[in-house]
Order: C-alpha cells, then sequence, then structure tokens
C-alpha cells in the first residue's frame, strides 16, 4: 500500500514539474526578479515581527532559487506535492478532490503578482489539518484556538481555511 502510495507521489511530482519546466520556464525567471530576500538579521527579525512572516519568509527564500535552471519548477511542484499528499490524507473519501485543488493553486502560479508565500501558506494549513486530526486528545475549544492562533501568526490570513474548516465540520470545542 505505501508503495502505489509514492508511486503516485512521484508520478504527481512528475506531471506538475513537467507542465510546470514547459510552460512556464522563463515566468521563474521574471518573478525571481522582482522579489527579494535578504540575508540580514535586521530583514529577518522584521518578517517574523509581523503576521505571517514565516511564510513569507519561506516563500522569500524559495524564490531566490528561481534564477537557475529548472528550480523554479521543482520547487513548485515539490510544494504542490505536498500539498496534494497532506490533501489526501484529509479527505480520504473524496476521490481526486486533492487534484482539483492542486491545479486550481498550479493556475495561481502563472500570476506575477502572486508570490510564493502564499503556496507556502496553504501548505502549511494543509499540514497543521493533518496535525490537528492526529490529535484526538487535544481537540477542545481551548487548544483549538491556540493553535489557530499560532497558526494565523505564522501564515497569515491564509489560517483562517483552517479556522473556517473547523467550524465548518462542527470540531470546536
Amino acid at each position: 500500500m505505501k508503495l502505489k502510495q509514492l508511486f503516485v507521489a512521484l508520478l504527481t511530482w512528475i506531471v506538475f514539474f513537467f507542465l510546470l519546466e514547459t510552460t512556464g520556464r522563463y515566468h521563474f525567471y521574471y518573478v525571481e526578479q522582482f522579489q527579494l530576500f535578504r540575508f540580514a538579521s535586521d530583514y529577518v527579525l522584521g518578517q517574523l515581527a509581523q503576521v505571517g512572516g514565516v511564510a513569507h519568509l519561506a516563500g522569500a527564500f524559495l524564490t531566490q532559487f528561481f534564477v537557475l535552471p529548472y528550480a523554479g519548477a521543482l520547487i513548485i511542484s515539490l510544494l504542490l506535492t505536498g500539498i496534494t499528499l497532506s490533501l489526501r490524507s484529509i479527505f480520504q473519501h473524496l476521490f481526486l478532490l486533492e487534484y482539483v485543488i492542486a491545479i486550481c493553486l498550479l493556475f495561481t502560479q502563472y500570476d506575477y503578482n502572486y508570490y510564493l508565500s502564499g503556496l507556502v501558506s496553504y501548505l502549511f494549513v494543509t499540514i497543521a489539518w493533518v496535525i490537528w486530526q492526529q490529535m484526538r486528545g487535544l481537540q477542545n475549544g481551548i487548544a483549538t484556538g491556540l493553535f489557530s492562533l499560532c497558526l494565523y501568526y505564522a501564515i497569515g490570513p491564509s489560517a483562517l481555511l483552517f479556522s473556517a474548516g473547523l467550524l465548518l465540520i462542527g470540531r470546536v470545542g
């Protein structure tokens, strides 16, 4: 069973990589020119002091590698594959929903004004869902609220997806 999941994940990554590399090769060079990551402690501490700073730092850090050939497609395809895998563990009974969501996120990558931190934030949200599902004994209102606040500080407004999902399925408190 694990070998089948590994094969599907590898195939998903190959398809995303091929699509991104063939259709967006020059897009990554262009995006890298307009986003700057500085290796200075003042910059890092300033970003971490803001809401969503962790996701912004991670996105800016990864974006600097877009100048290398194949790196943009590699990074985004790995992020999309991670989102797909975590969504598959969340929505086990909804067939192919993770691919529909990942393809929609794939299309957002072709917008010049869309930062990679948005995709990183979405990955953090899906990983937070997986972690929250594993915390069976701590799924009460206080623990969920603290978890949501920490997530909000780390990734910003994307954490509202996590909180809204909890409210929709009625698992708070």
